[in-house]
């Protein structure tokens, strides 16, 4: 779950400001849940929760360095699995496998 917290705040602080309600909201969990994981990383050095400017009630969570290296390093990861698994594939080819992948998708949603 750290991760999968990590990886919004990396995709968002950029261009707004992340409170743990956003993180509630998005991966649908309870406050306590989303505390605790705030929590264990914090002690870990991974964010920061500083009041927000215009709510001083509401913490705004910030990266630290260490944390924005993972995320670097993550999305490296990731790029290089991405061409990994597109080598040989045509373009028309990775086309159609997302217009599957999203129709999977829509049908999942259904349940």
């Amino acid at each position: 779950m750290q991760q999968w917290f990590l990886a919004y705040i990396w995709e968002h602080y950029q261009s707004e400001d992340v409170f743990q309600k956003d993180l509630e909201a998005a991966f649908k969990i309870r406050r306590s849940t989303a505390t605790e994981i705030l929590k264990a990383m914090e002690r870990k050095k991974l964010i920061e929760r500083v009041p927000s400017a215009a709510d001083k009630r509401s913490k705004k969570i910030l990266l630290t360095e260490s944390a924005i290296a993972v995320c670097k390093e993550n999305q490296r990861k990731i790029s290089h699995t991405e061409e990994l698994l597109m080598r040989g594939l045509s373009q028309d080819e990775i086309k159609v496998f997302f217009n599957v992948l999203q129709k999977i998708q829509r049908n999942i949603e259904l349940f």
